[in-house]
């Protein structure tokens, strides 16, 4: 009988009432946060695979694990949960998300993804920031990266 390499990986509800947010939207589980940095530019591809090596390296044991909650509308939010306690820990909204990336598929970054966000309310008090996630099966990264909008 076939293994399913994804089973506990991830699971999809429509809609989704988690705590305070109701949206429709994919939750993938097993994926940990490895953290984040500033960013200068942050539709830059080059850069954010920088970011994403450096913060997988130094990531081996400190990284946050997390469910993550993608919304099926652009109108959403992604949510970030506490694998444990399933508590919101932070929530982005979908259209300030400037870039999305995920590791090279040959490369130690196979399993992670990335997104840069703009923290701030004006372009005068944006900053801009990589948020760096590594799933636990590298192949469900192309899961997370087909889920986004």
């Amino acid at each position: 009988m076939p293994v399913n390499p994804y089973a506990g990986l991830f699971w999809s509800i429509y809609p989704q009432p988690v705590s305070d947010v109701d949206q429709e939207c994919t939750i993938f589980s097993g994926v940990t946060y490895l953290g984040a940095a500033a960013i200068n530019a942050p539709k830059s591809e080059p850069e954010i695979q920088r970011n994403m090596a450096i913060l997988n390296e130094q990531s081996t044991e400190q990284g946050i694990k997390v469910s993550i909650s993608v919304p099926s509308s652009s109108q959403g939010l992604v949510v970030l949960y506490d694998a444990n306690t399933h508590s919101v820990i932070s929530r982005y909204e979908i259209q300030r998300i400037l870039f999305y990336a995920r590791g090279q598929v040959d490369g130690p970054e196979a399993g992670c993804f990335a997104f840069t966000w703009s923290h701030g309310d004006t372009q005068e008090s944006a900053i801009f920031q990589c948020h760096v996630f590594r799933c636990d099966i590298s192949e469900a990264v192309s899961r997370v990266s087909y889920a986004k909008h």
